[in-house]
């Protein structure tokens, strides 16, 4: 049954809606709707899904010629014996890992993987490109994934400079352009009202509830699907700004048929009203909460608690105990900024914190979530507007382990929110065997917005609260006092270096590239949601400089030493040792392992994590961004009168 439009404002909003966001239920359920389960380590039975396994086999083996062929030049330095000795088997299996923190983090991860492609003439000049193309996975949370979905669905763009700046057959990121206030109050007018009525059209098409996670995809899509531009930004018209397109419809774009990137993964976890401790200092969602991940094949969690998915194109589908729920299947809920949007939903901290973003009656946040809950109110009177709200496909699995066993919904969050704001869970999966991991750190843990090494220890400390052999994670330093005394978060570093001198290792080895630019033109603050085209591409060439440098910016050692922890597992792997090129480079880029001195040389010894604790209480009914309420009501009313 349609729902009744709750306000005047609704009622002229809707009449111009645009129906392609709205999910589509079938019932009698016309599809085969289970779930995968995933299995454990613990268990012994942890695996992929099928279509995953497949993709990673078609993938490592084009994978393999790209490494032969970046390592090439550097090969007698890097690689004691034959290239040959590189199979599918014993090659590294790289994953790349973009990290969350808004706009900052999407430029960020984009000059970070310009760098490293192969397809860039500059940098297989510099014998840095290829490693993009050696890699098997990337996996990205918050502001990284709004990069690496526009890498994905712009199907792989050939020059990374034209995804984010436009040029070619790319239309760009329209940076200039404010995710939260884009242009004259007319023009926001035009923004708001198609965004309304998108989510007037979802909650129209049966029991889907819309919150500021909703509100804040249509805003983003504008900026990171393809078929918006400058041209074409304020028309509601010609283009639906991505609201008809899909995560799942990445598998049909022919980057995915040829296996040419590495297979996406995106992070999110969950405000629960079952959390099972409290979150780090500092942070609003605790370590033990699920961590879950999409992909364009399934969304689901390896977590020992759940390790269940549902297929990504049935998201939105309500199960009990496996059994959809009113013989009602739901597709279409897996619009593409939805899914980022999910992953970059920070309002509940906002919430929690009750800062003045949140709480100022002139504030463009405070006025979107009034806006919001004045609109969708009474036909969704319970709902918190401050998460991104799914129906829950794994209610009443593992009942007495799983958190959210008992819940209708899941109210996800920006996957960063519980501190791990560098997306390294899915990677850690076992299954998936990645043996090393370049890290693209643009977290703002400092006042200069630089990061301080607080996410790899959240990651490390979570290693110690989940299942013994979850996964396993190399030594860290233990606070984020001694990553900064010893310089560790300013310069590349590598760690797990410890445990591979001759053979493969339990834990990865991660090649840490912090986003500390001695200039301070990559370290601008989460809360800038505009750039300049000339800011974006001094940002680009910034990141390309850090990228490149090495210790200083400076180091023409650096392309060899990268080459050295690229092949590292994989040298283990075939058994040859390491050259005495790759010897001094990771006597001068490894963590020591000691919490005292300067932090390099020798790779042994090992690490903790310190942690503190505090309370903090789920958010209410709240969110979002855009005009004061006044000017939105008046933008609205301009564009339909």
């Amino acid at each position: 049954m349609k729902f009744a439009a709750s306000t005047f404002l609704l009622v002229l909003v809707s009449s111009k809606a645009i129906a392609s966001y709205a999910p589509t239920i079938t019932s009698p359920c016309s599809s085969n709707v289970t779930l995968r389960l995933g299995g454990t380590p613990q268990s012994g039975n942890q695996t992929l899904n099928s279509d995953e396994a497949a993709y990673i086999q078609a993938r490592k083996t084009a994978a393999l010629a790209s490494l032969k062929t970046y390592l090439g030049p550097l090969a007698s330095s890097v690689f004691n014996g034959s290239l040959d000795l590189l199979t599918t088997s014993t090659m590294p299996t790289l994953g790349i890992a973009i990290s969350g923190g808004s706009e900052r983090a999407s430029l960020f991860g984009a000059g970070v993987v310009a760098t490293l492609d192969g397809r860039n003439t500059t940098s297989v000049n510099k014998t840095l490109g290829g490693v993009l193309q050696s890699a098997t996975y990337m996996s990205a949370l918050s502001g990284g994934s709004w990069f690496l979905s526009s890498l994905l669905l712009n199907d792989f763009p050939s020059s990374i400079y034209q995804l984010v700046l436009g040029g070619g057959n790319q239309t760009g990121w329209n940076l200039d352009i404010s995710v939260t206030n884009p242009g004259n109050v007319t023009q926001q007018g035009v923004v708001v009202q198609q965004i309304l009525s998108d989510l007037a059209a979802k909650k129209d098409a049966g029991p889907f509830n819309v919150t500021i996670g909703d509100y804040w995809a249509r805003a983003l899509s504008r900026h990171f699907l393809p078929g918006t531009s400058v041209a074409n930004f304020f028309d509601n018209q010609t283009t639906d700004h991505g609201a008809s397109l899909l995560l799942s419809s990445a598998t049909g774009l022919s980057s995915w048929s040829s296996h040419a990137m590495p297979f996406p993964l995106m992070v999110t976890t969950v405000l629960s009203v079952n959390e099972k401790a409290a979150p780090l200092s500092g942070d609003v969602v605790p370590l033990q909460n699920v961590v879950y991940e999409f992909s364009p094949l399934e969304f689901g969690s390896y977590d020992p608690e759940l390790s269940a998915f549902i297929s990504l194109k049935n998201l939105g589908t309500s199960l009990n105990a496996g059994t959809v729920v009113n013989d009602q299947c739901v597709t279409g809920f897996d619009n593409a900024g939805f899914l980022f949007g999910i992953s970059s939903n920070l309002f509940a901290e906002y919430n929690i914190t009750q800062s003045a973003a949140w709480t100022s009656p002139v504030s463009p946040i405070n006025a979107a979530w009034t806006l919001i809950n004045s609109t969708f109110y009474s036909v969704q009177p319970n709902q918190q507007l401050d998460i991104s709200a799914v129906p829950n496909p794994f209610k009443g699995l593992n009942n007495g382990s799983y958190e959210d066993s008992n819940q209708d919904q899941l109210r996800l969050l920006d996957g960063g929110l519980d501190g791990q704001v560098d997306p390294l869970a899915p990677l850690l999966v076992k299954a998936r065997g990645v043996d090393t991991i370049i890290v693209a750190d643009a977290s703002a843990d400092t006042a200069a917005n630089k990061p301080d090494g607080s996410s790899l220890l959240a990651t490390a400390a979570r290693q110690s609260v989940l299942p013994n052999g979850t996964y396993t994670f190399p030594p860290m330093p233990n606070s984020t006092a001694t990553f900064i005394s010893q310089g560790l978060a300013t310069r590349p570093t590598f760690f797990g270096c410890q445990a591979a001198t001759g053979n493969a290792s339990s834990y990865p080895l991660i090649i840490y590239l912090p986003n500390a630019d001695p200039h301070g033109v990559t370290n601008t603050s989460t809360t800038i949601l505009q750039y300049s085209a000339a800011l974006s591409s001094a940002f680009l060439d910034s990141t390309v400089s850090i990228v490149s440098g090495g210790i200083n910016g400076t180091d023409s050692q650096w392309p060899t030493c990268l080459a050295c922890a690229v092949v590292e597992r994989g040298r283990a792997k075939a058994g040859v040792n390491r050259t005495s090129a790759c010897t001094a480079c990771f006597n001068k880029y490894c963590w020591s392992g000691s919490n005292t001195g300067n932090g390099y040389g020798s790779a042994t010894g090992t690490g903790g994590s310190g942690t503190g604790a505090k309370s903090a209480a789920p958010g209410q009914v709240k969110a979002f961004a855009g005009l004061a309420v006044p000017a939105l009501v008046a933008a609205i009313l301009l564009v339909v009168f």
